[in-house]
């Protein structure tokens, strides 16, 4: 899935999905990409997906839109890649076709939903694979982590 992910400004590590069609950017609450940014209009500009596809039009901006440091003219769109930088008054964003959080955020997902669905079992088996016992009394480090957030389990 496509995405927008903020690199600086107020919304900095903000991830943003883009949808079919069109994604309004701005500072109105009714723009599917909603920025905290001042500079920025309350509807500042629209980028348009169509399948892997990508354009981005300012809708007459104050501050204007640049896309890879060249600024774009108003009312007219202009196609995009991944990997593209957006630069909307102070904020700058970047075009992405990765998946929605990065590695570190799908795995704490993971965890949180398993621990959520009560699969302790399975968590501590998942967490413990690589490491060695070095007796059966010591526990490694990440299993007493977990145990000292999880309470003991009742036989």
């Amino acid at each position: 899935m496509a995405k927008l992910v903020c690199l600086g400004g107020m919304n900095k590590r903000d991830q943003f999905p883009l949808h079919e069609g069109k994604n309004v950017v701005g500072r109105a609450d009714d723009c599917q990409i909603k920025l905290f940014d001042k500079k920025c209009s309350r509807q500042h500009c629209v980028i348009y997906k169509k399948d892997n596809h990508y354009s981005i039009m300012d809708l007459d901006s104050r501050n204007g839109t640049e896309v890879n440091e060249k600024k774009t003219p108003p009312q007219k769109a202009v196609p995009m890649k991944p990997g593209d930088i957006i630069h909307l008054g102070n904020t700058y964003c970047k075009l992405s076709e990765r998946p929605l959080g990065g590695r570190v955020d799908q795995e704490a997902t993971d965890v949180a939903a398993e621990m959520q669905g009560r699969k302790f079992d399975r968590l501590m088996e998942n967490a413990t694979k690589g490491f060695r016992k070095t007796s059966d009394r010591e526990e490694n480090t990440v299993t007493q982590v977990i145990r000292s957030f999880w309470p003991k389990r009742k036989k």
